[in-house]
């Protein structure tokens, strides 16, 4: 039987996050990684969603200010057209964007970054979390937990919650 996760087991808190944020990486994976899930802290996309994100999902808004405009990858499947969210880009996943604007997998491809697979993600976030001191199991869908808990408190977003981590 599996071991039900502590419900503080599942986000990291501020302190926690920041220490991933800041720390430096000389290995060009797992600063690759720490970033995508970086990105998915400050947007609470699922893996897939971040994965599959395009340039036609960014939308700049009358102010000037970047949003995301995509449907929920596994409901796209499902043809539901209210799995559209609009969540903003604050400062910190847009840096992100931009420094990987011109990768050349996200070139080739057409995506926003260069993500790997699922599982690899996961085996170098654990990677990531021992250098950081972190005592969690770190997986690409903490950072949606993150989103919907640190990110969004420290940020006052309470409005976006429900529409940009629909965890369905």
């Amino acid at each position: 039987r599996q071991r039900q996760m502590c419900i503080r087991d599942r986000f990291l808190t501020y302190d926690e996050l920041q220490a991933v944020m800041k720390k430096k990486f000389t290995i060009p994976r797992l600063e690759l990684v720490r970033d995508i899930f970086v990105f998915a802290c400050f947007t609470g996309l699922a893996f897939s969603d971040v994965a599959t994100l395009s340039g036609e999902n960014l939308v700049q808004d009358n102010l000037g200010d970047w949003w995301i405009r995509k449907g929920r990858v596994k409901l796209e499947h499902r043809r539901k057209a209210s799995s559209i969210s609009n969540i903003p880009l604050l400062p910190v996943p847009l840096a992100i964007l931009e420094k990987y604007r011109e990768h050349p997998i996200c070139v080739k491809k057409g995506c926003c970054l260069p993500v790997m697979c699922n599982q690899k993600m996961n085996s170098y976030l654990k990677e990531i979390a021992d250098f950081c001191g972190i005592k969690k199991n770190l997986t690409t869908h903490v950072a949606r937990h993150t989103f919907g808990t640190t990110v969004t408190l420290a940020n006052n977003c309470l409005l976006y919650t429900s529409d940009a981590a629909d965890d369905k």
